[in-house]
């Protein structure tokens, strides 16, 4: 009504595109949604096969798990070092790591070692790069826990 339109509209706001609804409506029916997965399927297969091969090639200590369920794998870390020290440590590197217990439904339940890896954002290119910089991080942590310095 018009009422709420008025009440709604933001000066200077541009009004909504009819566009766009249409566009998306067509979508599924045109096969362009089709084209669209299978292509983000072979880019996504693709960068999970360059990734595990990098994993395996760098850090075939570490134990790569929960392959087939998105996006991500899990890393289990070798003995001694700690999730948590690592993704502190890889921050200033810039690499995006996170510390399995971020999803633990208990705070104070028990966690592996384990860090969960990303890759639906990650840059083909970069793989390798990422990952050697990541080996280079566990090992750095790996000695500082063996000399007690860390």
């Amino acid at each position: 009504p018009p009422w709420l339109r008025a009440a709604t509209r933001h000066p200077g706001a541009a009004a909504p595109s009819t566009l766009d609804p249409f566009a998306l409506a067509r979508f599924p029916t045109s096969g362009g949604l089709d084209r669209h997965l299978r292509g983000a399927r072979t880019r996504y297969r693709r960068r999970r096969e360059a990734l595990l091969a990098a994993l395996e090639r760098t850090m075939p200590e570490c134990r790569v798990s929960g392959i087939a369920a998105g996006l991500h794998v899990v890393l289990d870390l070798p003995p001694g070092v700690r999730a948590a020290a690592v993704v502190r440590a890889a921050e200033p590197r810039d690499l995006g790591l996170t510390d399995i217990r971020r999803y633990r439904v208990s705070p104070d339940a028990p966690a592996p070692e384990r860090l969960v890896l990303g890759y639906g954002e990650l840059a083909d290119p970069l793989v390798d790069e990422g990952v050697r910089l990541l080996a280079d991080t566990v090992r750095e942590v790996a000695a500082r826990a063996v000399t007690g310095s860390g």
